[in-house]
């Protein structure tokens, strides 16, 4: 039944598979208390300023730490943006989805039209950069964007953050 549904899924999705144990090891390494997995988990929680206070502290260049935020947090927003997509497919969550989806879709649309795509990627930029990757990701899977464009205005954003983080 259920662990069937499971194999066949990451059997048909491999980048799924890497991220769920990316994200499982994160868990385990931060319970044991890893450096690597404790820096990443504060890059996903607390984006730059976090991050880059605890890389120092544990001697790691701010430039560098600024780079690994935004390698980390650029990753986890690919790999979500897939998942979404994974989901979208499942019979069993799909129809949920679709609620969503329809009740933000007429103001998604509207805004998609009036500002064409490139300010959809600029409005995904600022949205990371003041808020944080991860509504972004939510207002690129409402939008129904494809994945290359939400990564661009995600991956602008978080660069803008960075740059802000280094210069401070």
């Amino acid at each position: 039944g259920e662990i069937d549904t499971v194999r066949n899924l990451l059997a048909r999705h491999p980048f799924f598979s890497v991220g769920l144990a990316f994200i499982i090891g994160l868990i385990f390494g931060g319970i044991l208390q890893a450096r690597a997995s404790q820096f990443t988990i504060l890059s996903l929680l607390g984006g730059f300023p976090l991050a880059i206070v605890y890389g120092h502290s544990q001697g790691i260049p701010t430039l560098l730490s600024m780079f690994s935020v935004i390698a980390i947090d650029g990753f986890v927003s690919y790999a979500l943006l897939k998942l979404m997509r994974i989901l979208d497919e499942s019979p069993r969550i799909q129809p949920y989805l679709d609620k969503i989806k329809v009740r933000y879709g007429d103001s998604s649309r509207l805004f998609m039209t009036q500002s064409g795509s490139l300010g959809v990627q600029g409005a995904l930029a600022v949205c990371t950069f003041l808020i944080g990757w991860w509504i972004a990701v939510i207002i690129a899977y409402l939008m129904d964007l494809d994945t290359k464009p939400a990564m661009i205005g995600i991956f602008t954003g978080l660069l803008a953050g960075g740059l802000l983080s280094w210069s401070i």
